[in-house]
Formats: C-alpha cells, sequence, structure tokens
C-alpha cells in the first residue's frame, strides 16, 4: 500500500503544471535550487516561477524544492526561497517560510508582496490527492506565506 501511495504521489507531481515549464533555457535550475535550498538532499520534484520567462529579462523568481523524507514512506518536505537578481546571476535572497502545497503556479509579482497558487489537502482528500486549490500570500517584508482567504 505505501508502494501504491508514494508511486501516485510521484505520479502527481511528476505529471502536475509545475513540471510543464521550459527551462531549458535557465542552465541546470534543479541543481541551483538543490544547492540553495536543500544542499545534499534527494528532492522528489522542483518548481521555478520567475517573474518574466525569458531568464535574461527575469529580475525575480519563487524557487521551490520537495526533499524526499527518507524512511518517511514517499513523503516530502518543502524548501521554498525568493530569488533577485544580482548582477547577472539569480541569488538567493531569502527562505520563504510557512508554505504549503503541491504544483506551485500562477506566481505574481507586486510592489510589496507575491502571490502564488498551490494545491493543498481539502476535507475530505486522501493524503495523495490534494484537490483543494489555495493562494498564498508571500510579503516582501518577511516573505512568511499566508492563506489568502
Amino acid at each position: 500500500m505505501k508502494r501504491l501511495i508514494f508511486a501516485f504521489f510521484l505520479h502527481f507531481l511528476t505529471f502536475s503544471g509545475a513540471f510543464a515549464q521550459d527551462l531549458s533555457r535557465w542552465g541546470d535550475i534543479e541543481a541551483f535550487l538543490i544547492e540553495a535550498l536543500s544542499p545534499g538532499e534527494e528532492i522528489a520534484a522542483y518548481a521555478w516561477l520567475p517573474d518574466n520567462p525569458d531568464p535574461d529579462l527575469a529580475n525575480e523568481a519563487i524557487g521551490v524544492v520537495y526533499p524526499v523524507l527518507v524512511g518517511a514512506a514517499g513523503n516530502t518536505g518543502i524548501a521554498a526561497g525568493h530569488f533577485y537578481r544580482f548582477k547577472d546571476e539569480m541569488e538567493l535572497n531569502s527562505l520563504v517560510t510557512n508554505l504549503f502545497g503541491y504544483d506551485p503556479r500562477d506566481a505574481r509579482f507586486f510592489a510589496d508582496r507575491i502571490e502564488i497558487t498551490t494545491n493543498v489537502l481539502g476535507p475530505n482528500d486522501p493524503r495523495c490527492c490534494p484537490s483543494k486549490v489555495q493562494v498564498w500570500r508571500l510579503p516582501r517584508a518577511d516573505f512568511a506565506a499566508v492563506q489568502v482567504p
């Protein structure tokens, strides 16, 4: 049963919208995110949400990784960060705290905040299959995610 849940979970992450991104012009973004957010850990999935899809025009981004929790039957953690262009490279500006959910997407960048959307567990969802859409507000003052009602 644990293997079935893990396989379904990986299928959900692998075929989510976050992985439909064309990141070919960004270089090895997966390795970049692992080094910045989860050094030395194996990850199950990742997402890169820049303010512009063109690497030459992007000034900031939200990066998310899902580190595998060894010995936890296929469960993952979540680590996220705000990245900002410094000279010609993106650098980690701040960790994002209190963010939950899978399939991060729809990043919207405002002067005082960033908003992103994830899927979280709804009231009757099995653990493997979050279906509730949740918008998160990341205030630029501290990047501590807050649920938008």
